[in-house]
């Protein structure tokens, strides 16, 4: 529930950003909501699926890689913003 109002902040605060174009709060969110569900998923007891990683830690690992050119552009945009 504290991550969910975080990314309410994040998200609130990404509004008015006119660097974001069509579609990348969506992507945004999906990267840091996979995110978040990777790393939780090493403190539930999971059934290991294959490299000792549950089908949520894969599925999460397709998704990175699915916007691999998002996460890359977006944390450019980051970086050269600071």
């Amino acid at each position: 529930m504290i991550y969910l109002i975080l990314l309410i902040c994040l998200f609130n605060s990404l509004k008015h950003h006119k660097e974001l174009i069509n579609g990348d709060r969506f992507k945004l969110l999906m990267v840091l909501y996979f995110f978040f569900r990777f790393l939780i998923e090493f403190i539930k007891p999971y059934h290991s699926l294959f490299l000792n990683l549950s089908s949520i830690h894969w599925s999460a690992l397709f998704i990175f890689i699915y916007y691999y050119k998002f996460i890359i552009r977006i944390s450019k945009q980051i970086l050269h913003k600071q």
